[in-house]
């Protein structure tokens, strides 16, 4: 991944870094050829901290401590006179303009960092759901819903699952054609999220419907009515819809779709808005609607 979209500065900043540091090296061999190790090895723990970023002000932090030892070995050997000033003052320059060079960089990194997580997150979003409805595409379903219900069984919570069907699709096909039953479609997608809850999860693809977290049947029941309601309200198309219920009507992924699908379809054969799997039995002992 190209480095130009979120810094500039960060493609240089390594090069003057060490252009930098070759420079700090000669001025203090000039200086201080004597102690050159030890100020190699504070110019270099200096460097390291300001790249690493281990908490705010490292950079500044390394370099004052780097200075103080510097000096502390400084007067040790020549006491404090005037054969320390030239040898303090280039280290101090190298260890500062270090410091911020260094702070620079690990700053610029993080904000790379950042803008690339972000990125990621950004195509996460994208590939599991429709950016034209904000709706969960279908195949990512059972590893949501698996999730759920394992939230659901370790926080001993209701959940449930509805999908859903426009009714009578061949005979509105053609009442309005196979262009316009699609839009409708289309439609009720782009209904769907403002029909529910900020918590629920709406999908769409081979299947149509939502997840309810933390959602008994009493709760499922308003959802359904509101969304039944603003589907007859803006649409004007017969809608039915399948209910399961975690844990009565399984304790699966798997088991919760099936419920939800023979759910569904009583409610299309019966001609009914929406049924319950646990009035499965009931369901079926209705007739049709006319």
């Amino acid at each position: 991944m190209s480095l130009q979209p979120f810094s500039r500065a960060l493609r240089f900043l390594p090069a003057i870094l060490g252009i930098w540091l070759i420079f700090s090296m000669m001025g203090l061999l000039y200086a201080d050829p004597a102690n050159l190790p030890l100020s190699l090895a504070l110019l270099g723990f200096t460097a390291a901290l300001a790249l690493t970023g281990l908490f705010r002000y490292s950079n500044w932090v390394a370099a004052l401590l780097s200075l103080i030892v510097y000096f502390l070995v400084q007067a040790g050997l020549k006491g404090i006179t005037i054969d320390i000033v030239l040898p303090l003052t280039v280290m101090a320059f190298a260890l500062i303009i270090t410091a911020w060079l260094g702070g620079w960089t690990a700053s610029e990194t993080q904000r790379v960092y950042r803008q690339i997580v972000n990125d990621q997150k950004l195509i996460e979003e994208l590939r599991l759901y429709d950016p034209a409805t904000g709706v969960m595409r279908y195949r990512y379903v059972y590893q949501t819903l698996r999730s759920e219900v394992l939230r659901s069984q370790r926080y001993d919570k209701h959940l449930c699952v509805l999908l859903l069907k426009i009714g009578n699709q061949e005979g509105l096909q053609e009442e309005l054609g196979a262009s316009e039953l699609e839009h409708v479609k289309r439609q009720l997608l782009e209904l769907l999220p403002g029909s529910l809850r900020a918590m629920d999860i709406p999908f769409s693809g081979e299947k149509v419907g939502a997840i309810l977290p933390e959602t008994n049947l009493e709760g499922a029941q308003k959802v359904v009515a509101r969304l039944l309601e603003n589907v007859q309200r803006k649409l004007r198309v017969p809608l039915h819809i399948g209910i399961a219920h975690f844990p009565p009507d399984g304790v699966t992924e798997e088991e919760l779709m099936r419920a939800a699908e023979a759910a569904l379809n009583v409610a299309e054969t019966t001609g009914r808005p929406f049924v319950q799997y646990a009035q499965l039995h009931e369901a079926t002992q209705i007739r049709p609607a006319d």
